[in-house]
Order: structure tokens, then sequence, then C-alpha cells
């Protein structure tokens, strides 16, 4: 992987506290975590059908802005993903 940013994701405490728990038995980083959960779970997301356009239309204009930051920051060990 090329360039690093610093993302802010937001999830449910639960989903954290699993997250975290998997992160220590594996001995690395929660970003690492989320980033091999993605990397498993992007096929399965590419076969799901897109909604219609109105409703991504929705889904954009209620989440612009809202929910996740980026910079061009290189990404922490750990805190890359957390509830606030």
């Amino acid at each position: 992987m090329g360039d690093k940013a610093k993302q802010s994701f937001y999830f449910p405490s639960e989903m954290i506290s699993e997250i975290r728990a998997e992160a220590a038995r594996q001995d690395r980083s929660v970003s690492w975590v989320v980033q091999q959960a993605w990397k498993l779970a992007r096929a399965k997301l590419q076969e799901l059908p897109a909604p219609p356009a109105e409703r991504r239309e929705d889904d954009r204009s209620a989440t612009s802005g809202a929910g996740w930051t980026a910079s061009k920051s290189p990404c922490r060990r750990d805190g890359d993903v957390g509830a606030r």
C-alpha cells in the first residue's frame, strides 16, 4: 500500500469492542484488523445489487460531511477506528 490517510469511521460500541479484542488477539493494530476485514468482505459487497439512483442520492445528501473526516496525516497504529 502506498499513501496513507487518516480516516475516522463511526461504529457501534459493541463492534468497536469486538474489533479491539480481535486486534489484541492478533497482536495487531485496530487499523490492520479493519483493513483485513475490508479485503475479505470487498468481493462479497461488490456482488450486492446497487440501490436505486434516488436512494443513493438521498444517502449522499444525508451523510455529506458527516460521519467521516479525511486528511493527509499518516495513520496512527491504534486509534484509527474509535468511538466518540
